[in-house]
């Protein structure tokens, strides 16, 4: 879903709240919900103040950011075969969820935060790799970060 410019260049994010609205209705046990797109920080926090306003219990969701790392042309491979993946959590519970999920796709950098928002400030992760390509593209001067393994 996308997150237009409104008139003032701040982010119009009407359809996100369209869609949690939706969710707030659904949800009838314990839900991780993934924000995914490059939106503002503290994104997560009005999305949580959204699901309240709808009656949903704060016991039965957690909201974690999960940027993707999209490079235009590349998008679909960056997505199948990301360079790093990073999770802002403020949970143990919703940062298990996610390790479970990630722990099947192929090895990347990973980091997991203990808060929310860090995850959109997060800085370039590179993952080792045996393709030319991939090692062309890393810097020397990338930072590492450890790995949740």
């Amino acid at each position: 879903m996308g997150t237009p410019q409104g008139d003032t260049g701040a982010a119009d994010l009407s359809y996100v709240e369209a869609v949690v609205s939706e969710i707030a209705r659904q949800i009838n046990s314990y839900k991780v919900i993934v924000e995914k797109s490059t939106v503002p920080v503290y994104t997560n926090e009005w999305i949580q103040r959204v699901l309240l306003r709808h009656g949903v219990d704060l016991k039965s969701f957690d909201v974690v950011s999960n940027p993707e790392f999209l490079r235009e042309g590349t998008a679909v491979i960056d997505f199948l075969h990301p360079d790093r993946i990073v999770v802002g959590a403020n949970s143990d519970r919703s940062a298990e969820v996610l390790r479970r999920i990630y722990d099947r796709l192929p090895r990347a950098a990973t980091t997991i935060s203990p808060a929310r928002w860090p995850a959109h400030a997060a800085p370039p992760i590179r993952r080792e790799s045996s393709s030319p390509r991939r090692r062309a593209r890393r810097s020397s001067s990338t930072p590492r970060m450890p790995s949740w393994r």
